[in-house]
């Protein structure tokens, strides 16, 4: 916004491309957490979980999958910090 006035200050720009390196681990921290909190929740009530056999021969447990995605979760942090330096 500043941008389209032709006004250029040095701490804003600094914030826009720093403020990642505080806020995107602290989103993943705060996600990981709900995700974990989540588990045995999921475990429970199996709702969002599919189980053989069905019409598709296919199944799918939801828990699995947070555990699997909050471990693959940590490679795009680890390259976005690779990236700036």
């Amino acid at each position: 916004m500043l941008h389209i006035y032709k006004v250029n200050i040095k701490f804003v720009t600094w914030i826009r491309y720093s403020a990642w390196i505080l806020f995107y681990p602290l989103g993943f921290i705060f996600e990981a957490i709900t995700l974990y909190n989540s588990i045995p929740l999921m475990e429970s009530n199996r709702k969002f979980s599919i189980f053989l056999p069905n019409s598709m021969n296919f199944s799918f447990y939801m828990p699995t999958f947070l555990r699997i995605y909050l471990c693959l979760g940590l490679f795009p942090c680890r390259l976005y910090y690779i990236q700036i330096k």
